[in-house]
């Protein structure tokens, strides 16, 4: 009722998924011993051990769907240090879930050389032919992989800036615009559209850059909207701004990016303080002058 969150064990709930039934929402999750836990747990996370769900633990990337199962990105992450930035991250993961039950069918880690270096799964295009496009992020700069449509754990291929590759460290950035750790890759009518952010967590913006390819040519990046907090809090900043084309309305893009705070303890707090934020950015403005 005063607007607080009540601290729990564990202290997050780091993956869940919320389902929309027509005008209702409900989120999936796990509950273990009584306490809301993540919908997906690494299976050598052992809770009142060292290494429980607060020490191991998978955030998701992008998700899509595959042979009628639904493929999430999980990205797999450990606390290395004390503090609220001393996680990180171990590998990547694929989790299959079956439709429209959506309960888990197994979870398949990804295996090649320089995981640690380019974080893969946090943007997917499948929306061209033949291939289904994996991104990743390294030192800020964003990445593609591609593997034939149908079995996205099969080898993949790695672009090097002028052809596809079987070792991913070859791999080289696809632009040199430095932008946010998640981002989303679509396609807009006839043009594929990176968005992306930029700038420092305190003050950035949302960008976007527009290319006839999922993978090279893309155009000078735009700015559409500086991101913020709702609230003009210190401490507060805005990050990982992600698309949402299945809510298109009105060829409006929806849009959200996350909040989140560097002072832990206001988080519980102010229980608003840490939500994601949505904005609806005109086709017509991402398209344009591109």
């Amino acid at each position: 009722p005063d607007g607080s969150r009540e601290k729990r064990s564990p202290v997050f709930i780091r993956n869940a998924f919320a389902v929309q039934d027509g005008d209702s929402l409900h989120s999936l999750y796990q509950v273990i011993d009584g306490w809301e836990s993540s919908m997906v747990i690494p299976p050598n996370a052992v809770k009142g051990t060292e290494f429980s769900e607060d020490s191991l633990w998978y955030w998701p990337g992008d998700g899509f769907i595959e042979n009628d199962k639904l493929k999430v990105f999980m990205t797999s992450f450990y606390q290395a240090e004390p503090g609220g930035w001393g996680f990180r991250w171990t590998g990547a993961n694929v989790a299959t879930f079956s439709l429209p039950e959506i309960q888990l069918e197994k979870i398949e880690h990804l295996e090649y050389p320089n995981l640690e270096e380019i974080h893969w799964g946090h943007a997917v295009c499948d929306e061209a032919p033949d291939y289904t496009y994996i991104y990743g992020t390294g030192d800020k700069l964003p990445y593609v992989a591609r593997v034939p449509k149908g079995n996205v754990v099969s080898p993949w291929e790695f672009y090097t800036g002028t052809e596809w590759v079987s070792d991913s460290r070859l791999a080289k950035p696809m632009t040199n615009f430095k932008g946010s750790e998640q981002f989303s890759v679509i396609k807009l009518k006839d043009k594929y559209v990176l968005l992306t952010q930029s700038g420092d967590f305190l003050e950035s913006s949302l960008y976007s850059a527009t290319s006839d390819l999922p993978y090279t040519g893309w155009s000078k990046e735009k700015e559409l909207y500086k991101l913020a907090p709702l609230k003009p809090v210190k401490d507060l900043f805005a990050y990982n701004p992600v698309a949402h084309p299945q809510f298109t309305e009105n060829e409006e893009l929806l849009i959200s990016y996350c909040v989140n705070s560097f002072n832990l303890e206001d988080l519980f707090e102010d229980a608003s303080k840490y939500r994601p934020v949505f904005i609806r950015v005109p086709f017509k403005l991402i398209l344009e002058n591109n």
